[in-house]
């Protein structure tokens, strides 16, 4: 696992934590933006392991399409606030 507590963004602050899971082929992010809301998108980026790549993700339980497996990465749109929870599945690529 990994974390990083009340980091300073221009937009407050904000917290996650990355739990890997490779071995079931999954990672599990929580993370915690101010009440008041970020006023831009939130990127996260996740670098994958060579040959491993996002096949799905979910945020707070519902399927989530904003994401890139090319560039590792799972967008929030602006004004997102509070606690995600993010489920991401990954696959062996071929």
């Amino acid at each position: 696992a990994f974390s990083v507590k009340a980091a300073p963004t221009k937009w407050g602050t904000g917290s996650y934590r990355i739990v890997s899971r490779l071995a079931r082929e999954r990672i599990d992010v929580e993370l915690d933006l101010p009440p008041e809301g970020f006023q831009a998108r939130v990127k996260l980026c996740l670098r994958l392991p060579t040959g491993q790549a996002i096949r799905a993700v979910a945020v707070n339980g519902t399927d989530w399409r904003d994401f890139d497996p090319k560039e590792e990465t799972i967008v929030l749109p602006p004004g997102s606030s509070g606690r995600h929870t993010i489920a991401v599945d990954c696959h062996s690529r071929a």
